[in-house]
């Protein structure tokens, strides 16, 4: 194997051969997943004579999907040719990339467990004008990865006036010039505590997707799933009838919901340290598949931290730093850290806004109109009207009892959302405030405002209100129901800040 200072990046060159191994996968966990109404068929239909043909087909199709990732790995190939990335990929379709070195937007890498075995690494190269990663190399040798990289950035370094990637940053890490400053690590009580005060709404959801997706495709091939209940439906009803049994699966769906979140949050923020080197930020976390994000102070638009109900009671914070994109703003790569202390949020805050930070304990803050509050729960009231109607006329007491205290609860947080929203200006920084049982803020400096839009709807017109967009290059931040006077004041305030600035706004 060639030393890192022999590799020839002019020269064509594959992957490793662990990428066979983890293409193959990918197309088996992909296969698998849209089988899976398939298998349900097999153990609800109970016919059992199926499972050696079922068992058969799985050995063909892996059979297949192991050759067609090994013709796929031998047809991929990389090299570097004057200032750009030729890439040649694919099987029965054959394509060439050339990306240019200075469209490169950022080069991150991934680790699962797979990688980190062999000691390889999966290299994301992301390009402006593209909605997700344009090359996707799935496991390369560490020394091939550092010298490619090193290889792109020398380059946009010496030729590029503008480095809009914190890459850079990454790079001297490696390279070992900079003095890694560790603001944040998450040891293990505190990773179980984010786990235990996540969004179990969330989970909750996911939930109900899986189900009824599985329905839907369960359907789709012919599966009257109803017409088979049938006959388990007055047995259902009965036992439905018991309070005990009622108040049982809803602890079950809790306590589902609440595992979901632990294990999610461990997966994903397992090791879950900051750094801060030079300009910018290096976020890594990840049980299994081990990932490192990085954020550069200039490209970082909006700073949020936010805490939910559980999270105040804990005292921690989840902190998103919202990244400039050049294409799709679904698609931004925001940092994001969660379980941090007070403190850690200070401290980040002043590396992005240095001094500017002081200028919130100056801001003055303004609310919005109480129509924000009253469009909010006449939307919801619209929502409940019909089944409440319905569950009156069916004599369903128990349901009409489930949605009006349902509603009152959706009533009061759409209350505390009206007092919580506020928003303040300095002369440096736009702030926004909100949250219902739980709080959030999102700053963002003047000079990164990209576009400002007021609108006003037929009911704002009559009250002489307006809503005002404010765009940057990752999100947009919103101020409802605001006097229309008001919100052409920002306006004009915001684009004289614009004009008057020449700070980059990346």
């Amino acid at each position: 194997m060639k030393k890192s200072n022999e590799i020839d990046l002019y020269a064509p060159q594959r992957q490793s051969y662990v990428a066979i191994l983890i293409i193959t996968y990918k197309l088996i966990k992909t296969t698998i997943r849209q089988s899976i109404p398939a298998l349900v068929v097999i153990f609800i239909g109970g016919s059992m004579r199926k499972v050696g043909g079922i068992a058969i087909g799985v050995i063909v199709l892996g059979t297949l999907l192991s050759i067609y990732s090994i013709i796929s790995f031998y047809k991929y190939y990389f090299y570097v040719k004057g200032n750009k990335l030729i890439v040649h990929k694919g099987v029965f379709k054959k394509t060439v990339l050339e990306i240019p070195f200075d469209r490169i937007q950022s080069i991150n890498n991934e680790q699962n467990v797979i990688h980190r075995i062999f000691s390889v690494i999966k290299l994301n190269v992301d390009t402006a004008g593209s909605a997700q990663e344009e090359v996707q190399l799935y496991a390369i040798r560490e020394e091939v990865a550092q010298k490619l990289r090193k290889h792109i950035l020398d380059y946009r370094t010496q030729n590029v006036d503008e480095i809009y990637s914190v890459d850079s940053d990454i790079e001297t890490i490696e390279e070992g010039s900079v003095v890694k400053d560790k603001i944040f690590s998450l040891s293990l009580m505190q990773l179980i505590k984010v786990g235990m005060t996540a969004n179990h709404l969330r989970s909750f959801g996911i939930m109900v997707f899986f189900f009824f997706s599985i329905y839907d495709d369960l359907e789709e091939i012919g599966m009257d799933i109803m017409e088979r209940a049938e006959e388990y439906i007055p047995i259902a009803q009965a036992l439905l009838q018991s309070v005990f049994l009622i108040l049982f699966l809803a602890v079950l769906f809790v306590f589902v919901s609440f595992t979901i979140s632990v294990i999610t949050t461990i997966m994903r923020y397992y090791g879950l340290t900051m750094y801060r080197i030079g300009d910018g930020f290096i976020i890594e976390s990840g049980l299994l598949n081990r990932k490192q994000y990085a954020a550069k102070d200039s490209k970082i638009q909006i700073l949020s931290w936010s805490q939910n109900l559980l999270q105040r009671m804990a005292s921690i914070y989840t902190i998103i730093m919202q990244q400039a994109s050049s294409v799709n703003t679904a698609n931004v790569k925001n940092a994001t850290a969660a379980g941090l202390t007070q403190e850690n949020v200070n401290e980040v805050s002043r590396y992005v806004f240095q001094d500017k930070y002081d200028d919130l304990k100056d801001i003055e803050w303004y609310s919005i109109h109480s129509y924000y509050a009253y469009k909010l729960i006449l939307r919801w009231t619209w929502i409940f009207i019909v089944p409440t109607v319905l569950f009156v006329i069916s004599q369903k007491y128990n349901l009409i009892l489930l949605a009006v205290s349902l509603y009152i609860i959706l009533v009061v947080s759409c209350i505390l959302k009206y007092k919580k929203k506020k928003y303040g200006l300095s002369n440096r920084l736009i702030a926004i405030r909100g949250g219902a049982f739980g709080h959030q803020l999102s700053l963002m400096e003047l000079h990164k405002v990209q576009n400002i839009k007021v609108t006003q709807t037929p009911f704002q017109r009559r009250r002489e209100l307006s809503s005002l967009a404010v765009h940057t290059a990752s999100t947009t931040i919103h101020i409802p129901e605001i006097s229309t006077s008001q919100a052409m004041k920002i306006k004009n305030y915001l684009l004289y800040k614009v004009e008057s600035s020449n700070k980059p706004w990346m």
